[in-house]
């Protein structure tokens, strides 16, 4: 190698700076850096074939895709650059809650997994400043206007008020019985308050159920009360996204025959938690997924009466197969 550097600088060649750390390719620890993130179209990907742990969240893309979230996104005027759209950042946020990733710190994780990448509609997903930063680009009313776009299924239930007499207590009690709210059979609510309007009682105990239930929930597999340290989120953005993951699982489940009433982690656990093969070839996208106990349940769900093309990754039909 003397010799070499001896010939090099006797014919005026300067020594090569040394390669930094980056260009190598690898941390000081060793580790491999993972690529930059970018958004992608699918004829870059074409016969693409890879592994992914995460393949699962491709089973709620007929969802996204029925519920137009690519609409609201651009509706709420989301922030974005060239590298990366709005919906590629909202995708790689919602991707994680869907994972039900402890924490936003744990992206890296996934830095390689070209399937969640090719979710959000990126070559890899975003890391942890990229996110950072982007969550704290958005303001009260980018928020207000993405979580103003879900609406109430059953804005107007029915209900029927009675004053009834129980056993072991004196006096009269106001019974409400609310049928159309989304529920198989009627709710029935028993107070002594005659003077509050029944609609406020109606939509305090909705309220207080939904938040009871909710909370349990939201901390229990989406994490909401988890430190998000080294990404630091909004914690508005970050209940919003929850909200959306949320609102997917449920869709999921009433497709799913004799898990309709089920949590997130239950679905999580026996339906979207497991590896796939992801294959993208003229255009279209295949995810296979692995041999489990739940996959005959998952083949009895009308994926044809969903929607099968995915919007944001150019109109690309979704197929999947499930061993």
């Amino acid at each position: 190698m003397r010799t070499i550097e001896r010939v090099l600088a006797e014919e005026g060649f300067k020594k090569l700076p040394r390669r930094t750390q980056l260009k190598i390719g690898r941390t000081i620890k060793g580790a491999e850096v993972p690529q930059r993130s970018e958004s992608i179209t699918l004829s870059q990907l074409d016969e693409l074939r890879v592994e992914s742990a995460g393949a699962g969240v491709f089973l709620f893309a007929p969802f996204i895709a029925q519920l137009h979230l690519d609409e609201v996104v651009k509706a709420a005027n989301l922030p974005g650059n060239k590298s990366i759209s709005a919906m590629n950042y909202f995708l790689s946020f919602l991707g994680f809650k869907l994972l039900g990733t402890e924490r936003y710190a744990h992206v890296g994780e996934h830095g390689f997994d070209q399937g969640l990448g090719l979710f959000a509609g990126l070559n890899v997903l975003p890391k942890c400043t990229v996110l950072s930063t982007y969550s704290y680009s958005l303001d009260a009313s980018h928020l207000l206007r993405l979580q103003g776009a879900f609406k109430r299924k059953y804005p107007q239930p029915m209900v029927h008020v009675s004053t009834i007499e129980l056993r072991g207590y004196e006096g009269e009690l106001r019974q409400i019985i609310v049928r159309g709210n989304g529920h198989e059979k009627p709710a029935f609510l028993i107070t002594n308050d005659f003077e509050t309007p029944v609609e406020l009682v109606v939509g305090n105990y909705a309220r207080r159920w939904r938040v009871e239930n909710g909370i349990a929930e939201a901390i229990k597999f989406f994490h909401l009360n988890a430190l998000s340290s080294p990404i630091l989120t909004k914690i508005h953005f970050d209940v919003v996204i929850t909200m959306i993951a949320d609102t997917l699982y449920s869709r999921l489940a009433q497709q799913l025959r004799g898990f309709e009433d089920c949590d997130a982690p239950k679905i999580f656990r026996n339906f979207v938690k497991g590896k796939g093969d992801i294959e993208v070839r003229g255009g279209n996208i295949k995810v296979t997924f692995s041999k489990r106990a739940h996959n005959p349940i998952l083949r009895t769900v009308p994926w044809q009466n969903l929607p099968c093309e995915i919007p944001w990754l150019d109109g690309a039909k979704l197929t999947l197969k499930f061993n």
